[in-house]
């Protein structure tokens, strides 16, 4: 039988996904997603996920695999599925267990590290790491997360702003996970920054 968390995940992020290629604007999808009743599906989700990671400090090993993604931050964020919620989805992101069997390759790896910094005013060095391909498009978020001033973050904004603009054109690139768009499949409007920003405003 599949976990529930991977049940929800796949259930939040085709949702998502939908709202990104067919709704106008970040508000307009928070608003049917919440009608739709993902956020009970992300806080499940969460604890359901968190329980796993527990599972698999507690033995050394996986009974199944941990959700580890910090793209799922941005879900919770997406519709406000509370402090808990994302800071369990945060603290799976980090995880060294969950790392040592289902590492962040690439550009994840420090994407994780910048959204547990910026969520949590915590003061952390970033890995190292080239991005390539499409990855590229994902550092003026990391940018945007780390920045210290607002001139850095204003910035970061336009860097974020034209990476939208390029990839959402280009043919060539591919995004596999359907939240970023590309020239074939674009999105019409940005999952990270309207849910960083959100982050931002409430705080």
């Amino acid at each position: 039988m599949r976990p529930i968390a991977h049940t929800n995940e796949s259930q939040v992020r085709a949702a998502i996904v939908s709202a990104l290629h067919q709704l106008r604007d970040g508000d307009e999808a928070k608003r049917q997603l919440l009608a739709d009743g993902v956020r009970e599906l992300v806080v499940e989700m969460a604890a359901e996920n968190d329980m796993a990671l527990a599972a698999l400090e507690r033995e050394g090993k996986p009974s199944v695999a941990v959700l580890n993604s910090p793209n799922l931050v941005h879900f919770g964020l997406l519709v406000e599925a509370g402090h808990d919620a994302i800071r369990l989805l945060a603290k799976a992101a980090l995880s060294p267990h969950a790392a040592k069997f289902f590492p962040n390759s690439g550009i994840w790896k420090p994407y994780a590290v910048a959204v547990s910094a910026f969520l949590w005013g915590e003061s952390l060095d970033l890995p190292p790491c080239k991005p390539k391909g499409y990855e590229k498009h994902m550092v003026p978020y990391i940018d945007f997360m780390m920045a210290s001033t607002e001139d850095e973050r204003r910035q970061a904004k336009q860097g974020i702003a034209d990476s939208f603009e390029v990839r959402n054109r280009d043919r060539r690139c591919r995004d596999w996970f359907g939240l970023d768009g590309d020239g074939e499949q674009p999105v019409k409007w940005d999952l990270r920054l309207y849910t960083l920003e959100a982050h931002l405003a409430s705080v």
